[in-house]
């Protein structure tokens, strides 16, 4: 171990093990820890995957990592908004993350989210372009027809996406 100003290196394991325990005392050491870049974009996307908001934080404080996509090109805000995190969503929204950036298959959050309350977050976005099309031509609206969300197409509704438009 070998320190570096403020910053102790040591090796990724121990990110590894905060992000699987969750514990609090781990976490709190990692402030002083220097981490491998491959090791922080991991984190980023477990930090979405388990809704940590507080890992999430700190491992997006310096903003660089706020559009890292995953393999499949998901961005922590698509993460987060498929799975249904509205507290973290609304975190990243206020970071300036991208509401309409889209994964490998053309999806957005919009696209993806289930829960109505991540839903709301999306659609106070004021930047957000409601009728965007996947790569196969489906907007959120037609994707929440697909799998009979109702609540969402209603949401999407009354928020103004276009029940007309054709894939």
């Amino acid at each position: 171990m070998a320190a570096t100003s403020d910053k102790v290196e040591l090796d990724d394991s121990i990110l590894f093990r905060t992000i699987a325990g969750c514990s609090s005392e781990i976490f709190n050491l990692l402030t002083l820890c220097d981490f491998s870049d491959k090791a922080l974009n991991w984190g980023v996307h477990q930090a979405c995957n388990i809704g940590h908001a507080h890992l999430l934080q700190f491992l997006l404080q310096d903003g660089t990592r706020l559009e890292l996509g995953d393999d499949n090109g998901n961005t922590p805000l698509i993460l987060c908004s498929a799975k249904g995190f509205p507290g973290i969503v609304g975190q990243l929204l206020s970071m300036v993350a991208d509401v309409n950036a889209k994964n490998n298959h053309g999806d957005t959050a919009l696209m993806l989210a289930t829960s109505v309350e991540v839903i709301h977050c999306l659609l106070e976005d004021r930047r957000l372009h409601i009728d965007d099309q996947n790569q196969i031509g489906n907007t959120a609206l037609m994707l929440a027809i697909d799998k009979s969300h109702f609540q969402k197409v209603k949401l999407l509704i009354n928020a103004g996406a276009n029940p007309n438009r054709e894939t």
